[in-house]
């Protein structure tokens, strides 16, 4: 999952809520992304500060529900399933403004509530499971720092096992979560891996809330065992403290950074935990989707005690003028409902490969209540379409330079820098934007290392899309960071690429320069040639397409 595809679920994530697609591939791309990983944590610190400030007004509970509705308003921005980080500084905004209107109606359930409701849906889930020999209550204690984790109980079937964790600190003075990386957790078994998870056992988790000053209590998902029993070793060794002022605290808080934070507590917390495996209904479907002309195959339907799974396919050039980049809101309506993307387990995601795409999406389970029929629908895609065209900019002439592509008028406002470091101001003047517009820079014939190109939007009237109006592109050859004045302000960074250091031979490149990384405030005269290829540019298409399957027609594992 690519980080543009990532900014748009942030809220989601956060609120517990997330749809069918991306749950999971948040989680795991966090724990290598450190810009989404700062991504995630500056919304969660808007959301922070706004209710550090007004601890005596309640926010709606439907808070982050309202924010997507108006950001929708605003050209569906919250549709987009490839949106850029400027979506965040949009999003504070209006955080802010839906919770200063909210303050009048002293009626309005909180988003704790929400928050609370949700988390007693997951306990009961899992106590239901136990009671009915689905799982164990195992209740096992490891004790150190003067902080009590315990493994209170295990779920596990062929798709999904999921473990209840509760960490009470005996100091009382404050809350402490298991940092979920793989830095801080150890785990060891004979866990059964799908080609579309990969290698990670840790698949997700959902964060309870817990009244109680002192603990916390944490549903983790992990891969299933690839046997009908057995043992797993899990070892935590690091714990995030909560902010001290919260008495309950917002879902999905968990961390995944790359290292272990300052403010954390290390130690040892180690535990062997016995796992029974319960067998899914497994349905082989192979029915075909049409979707606008593309044709999706929906493979398999899995039904487990602890979820629901749907994998499909489709290959992504079966139109000759645009790429079938990926699916976005897909569905799963039976017994009269539809039935909740799930927040932890599964595998909300979808790998690709020589043109084939394929992908899981995970909902509640449907084991108790078995469904004669269900019905899948899927509210569009996302298309890419090749056009490519080169902009040579003049190193001799003044700033700015205008050029064409495609009936827009792009203009290069202005460059400056050196050979270890490039910055380029660029605008899209219309006739035409672009939801999102793919190209590359050539400096002298070669593309700088690392390159970050930050965003600017538009939002024209009448219209569902939201366009990329404005760039502000970082371009270095070296691993030091530049942060000083960039981007500017109104932007975010929606991108960021890095290339393999053979590429710079040329350049001889010193990886490990400490020196501060200075940008020059002209052109240096060494940079001789500026190429910007534009490549092509992707569309969000807003289709649906349905089908209606028996479940007694197809052949159950």
């Amino acid at each position: 999952m690519l980080c543009k595809e990532i900014k748009e679920k942030l809220i989601d994530y956060i609120d517990g809520i997330l749809d069918e697609k991306d749950h999971l591939a948040i989680e795991n791309h966090i724990k290598h992304c450190t810009s989404c990983e700062e991504e995630l944590k500056e919304l969660r610190e808007t959301i922070s500060y706004i209710k550090e400030t007004k601890k005596d007004i309640k926010a709606p509970h439907n808070l982050m529900e309202n924010v997507k509705k108006e950001v929708t308003n605003a050209k569906k921005l919250y549709k987009k399933p490839r949106i850029k980080i400027g979506y965040i500084a949009l999003v504070s905004i209006l955080v802010t403004l839906l919770i200063t209107t909210a303050f009048a109606n002293e009626n309005i359930r909180t988003i704790l509530e929400t928050w609370q409701g949700k988390s007693l849906k997951e306990s009961q889930s899992i106590e239901e499971l136990i009671s009915k020999g689905y799982g164990e209550q195992v209740n096992l204690i490891s004790e150190d720092k003067n902080i009590k984790v315990k493994v209170e109980s295990v779920v596990a079937d062929d798709i999904n096992m999921v473990l209840l964790l509760e960490v009470e600190n005996l100091n009382g003075d404050g809350k402490y979560v298991p940092i979920l990386s793989k830095e801080t957790i150890d785990y060891e078994g004979n866990f059964k891996f799908s080609s579309l998870i990969g290698g990670d056992s840790i698949r997700g988790s959902y964060l309870l809330y817990t009244p109680d000053e002192n603990k916390t209590r944490t549903v983790v998902s992990l891969s299933p065992l690839a046997s009908n029993e057995g043992e797993i070793e899990l070892t935590i060794k690091a714990l995030e403290p909560i902010h001290p002022e919260y008495k309950g605290i917002l879902p999905g808080y968990h961390y995944y950074s790359k290292e272990i934070p300052e403010n954390a507590i290390e130690g040892y917390w180690n535990f062997k935990i016995p796992v029974k495996v319960t067998e899914a209904h497994v349905f082989n479907l192979n029915e075909q989707m049409d979707l606008d002309g593309n044709k999706i195959i929906f493979e398999q339907l899995e039904i487990s005690p602890t979820i629901t799974t749907l994998t499909y396919r489709f290959n992504r050039r079966q139109n000759s003028e645009y790429a079938l980049e990926r699916l976005f809101n897909i569905k799963i309506e039976a017994n009269g409902k539809n039935y909740e993307s799930k927040s932890y387990g599964g595998d909300s995601s979808y790998w690709s490969n020589m043109g084939a795409v394929e992908g899981i999406v995970s909902f509640d389970s449907m084991y108790f209540e078995m469904p004669d029929k269900i019905k899948i629908t899927v509210d569009g895609y996302d298309a890419i379409i090749s056009k490519t065209s080169t902009m040579d900019v003049d190193v001799e002439k003044s700033f700015p330079q205008s050029f064409e592509y495609l009936d827009s008028n792009i203009r290069v406002n202005n460059v400056q820098g050196d050979k270890n470091l490039i910055r380029i101001s660029m605008d899209n003047l219309g006739e035409r934007y672009f939801e999102i517009l793919n190209f590359r820079i050539f400096i002298n014939g070669q593309e700088y290392k690392k390159s970050s190109v930050a965003t600017k939007f538009l939002f024209p009237e009448n219209e569902n899309s939201v366009y990329e109006s404005s760039y502000d592109i970082l371009l270095s050859n070296l691993s030091k960071k530049f942060e000083e004045s960039y981007p500017k302000e109104g932007y975010s960074v929606s991108r960021s690429y890095e290339k393999s250091s053979t590429y710079y031979e040329n350049y001889n490149i010193n990886d490990n320069a400490t020196e501060k990384l200075e940008l020059k405030d002209k052109l240096d005269d060494e940079i001789k040639s500026i190429k910007i290829i534009f490549n092509s540019y992707e569309e969000t298409r807003y289709v649906e397409g349905s089908l209606s399957l028996k479940l007694k027609k197809y052949k159950q594992k």
